[in-house]
């Protein structure tokens, strides 16, 4: 956006004695009120109504604006012209933007996004339990594989045990079940945190065998202690709450008359077989998110992509499979940013997760931009026959495919010049004689369609430090997302 405001300026400074230039200042004016009721309403917790309205006959602006595109004779100041033409409508999309999220950023946004949920279809939710769940009864998700691993490894554990009929054997399974993470990080920290705070307790239990196993009232005070200690603690660090987790079975063995160093032996094979069960298992099926990261988010993408193509044709046939390959590539995206999160924290995997989360919730955005108008089309509404329309699904398609493969093969997507084939296909809406709800559904959603394609193409374009000699104004069309 403030590329979009920079290069607005900086066009209105450059047509001094040029008609346009008071267009241009109203629409720079008819921005700063924007903002400023939307930073009010950020501030104080309220819906951008305020903002909403302003932003009523902004298009209007941009056509006056527009016009002097064919009015004016000068071919330099033509150029700059369209160039702020194009920017406006790209700051347009991006102020429209900023409302909707702030209007769910309110004190009730979070109420009215679900009661906005609730209104859809069971099959729209992105919530829907069951959906997700079947979703991913797949070998492709990764919550189901990690299920399938845990599994097994509490199948081999639980047969080991009775095989070999250790006492207290239930621990090797328990144990296997805390350690086992669907992360390297997790399962790493875990088992040896895990092992270091059972060696710890060991320590910790003998000192109490030599010194406070003789009378109930001190093992009952030491019990409360470590039972406290191990509350407190464990959400600070697992090794600690471990250790005083082992003292605190020791104890409670006591009163049964177990011997301590019978109850310290057994926790502590029981752990060391139970986490070394689990590493085994995760290095057998290792998962090492920072090079897959990309191949998710791509793969969340590529069935995003698909299932707005179906939306946007009016494909109904093929919309309950692409939403439910929707829903298995995002749980794996989800995941995968989870388990990136607990791999060591590098310079590079902080970079990765940075960009993995802003393109996780700008992709979201994507999918949510479509929910309207598939929930008018799922009512019987069919779309209008528009020529731009096709077009501007290619085009988005086209968009979201460069972006895909760029997050596959590590390259840079081109600008995209979507705004302009949006611009088109709203015009043909607004020339429509009869309004239906497909008709408002689907030029809200291309809007936002742009805007979050925009924000996806900017996240993979790298930050290029200002030049004293490049221009300010380029000749072309900056999508919204910026």
């Amino acid at each position: 956006m403030r590329l979009e405001l920079l290069s607005l300026a900086d066009a209105e400074t450059r047509l001094t004695d040029s008609q346009a230039r008071p267009a241009i200042e109203r629409v720079l004016e008819r921005s700063a009120i924007v903002l400023e009721q939307l930073a009010h309403a950020m501030t104080m917790g309220e819906d951008p109504q305020a903002a909403n309205a302003s932003m009523t006959g902004f298009d209007d602006l941009v056509g006056a604006l527009a016009q002097f595109q064919h009015d004016n004779a000068d071919t330099r100041e033509r150029r700059l012209v369209r160039v702020a033409v194009a920017r406006a409508q790209g700051l347009g999309g991006q102020l429209r933007a900023l409302i909707r999220n702030a209007h769910w950023a309110s004190s009730r946004g979070e109420i009215q996004a679900q009661l906005a949920e609730a209104r859809l279809p069971s099959a729209l939710r992105p919530a829907a339990t069951w959906a997700t769940l079947r979703a991913n009864l797949d070998l492709s998700s990764v919550a189901f594989r990690h299920a399938l691993r845990c599994g097994v490894c509490l199948a081999l554990a639980i047969a080991f045990q009775r095989w070999q009929q250790i006492p207290h054997g239930f621990w090797i399974p328990m144990t296997t079940a805390i350690v086992l993470k669907p992360d390297f990080g997790g399962t790493f920290s875990f088992g040896a945190l895990r092992v270091a705070g059972t060696f710890v307790g060991l320590l910790l239990a003998t000192l109490l065998a030599h010194l406070a196993m003789d009378g109930a009232s001190v093992r009952m005070a030491l019990l409360a202690l470590f039972c406290l200690g191990f509350r407190l603690l464990t959400q600070v660090n697992y090794g600690i709450g471990v250790a005083f987790l082992t003292g605190m079975l020791v104890l409670l063995l006591s009163f049964e008359g177990v011997a301590p160093g019978e109850a310290v032996g057994a926790r502590l094979q029981a752990t060391v077989a139970g986490s070394a069960l689990a590493l085994v298992a995760y290095a057998l099926w290792p998962t090492r998110e920072r090079r897959q990261i990309r191949a998710s988010l791509a793969h969340l993408l590529s069935a995003y992509r698909d299932h707005l193509r179906h939306v946007l044709l009016g494909q109904m046939e093929g919309l309950s499979d692409t939403r439910a390959a929707a829903r298995v590539a995002r749980t794996n995206a989800q995941a995968s940013i989870e388990r990136l999160r607990g791999e060591p924290r590098s310079r590079r995997n902080l970079q990765e997760l940075k960009l993995a989360e802003s393109l996780l919730a700008n992709g979201n955005r994507l999918i949510r931009a479509s929910l309207l108008l598939e929930a008018a089309l799922r009512d019987g509404h069919p779309l209008p026959t528009l020529d731009a329309l096709p077009i501007f699904a290619r085009q988005a398609d086209e968009a979201l495919s460069a972006v895909i493969d760029c997050l596959r093969t590590g390259g840079i997507p081109a600008a995209t010049t979507l705004r302009n084939a949006e611009r088109q296909l709203s015009d043909a809406l607004a020339a429509l004689p009869d309004s239906s709800p497909t008709t408002a559904a689907l030029a809200d959603t291309i809007d936002r369609v742009t805007d979050s394609i925009g924000t996806l193409t900017h996240l993979l374009r790298p930050a290029r430090p200002a030049s004293a000699d490049a221009p300010a104004v380029h000749d072309g069309v900056h999508d919204a997302g910026r």
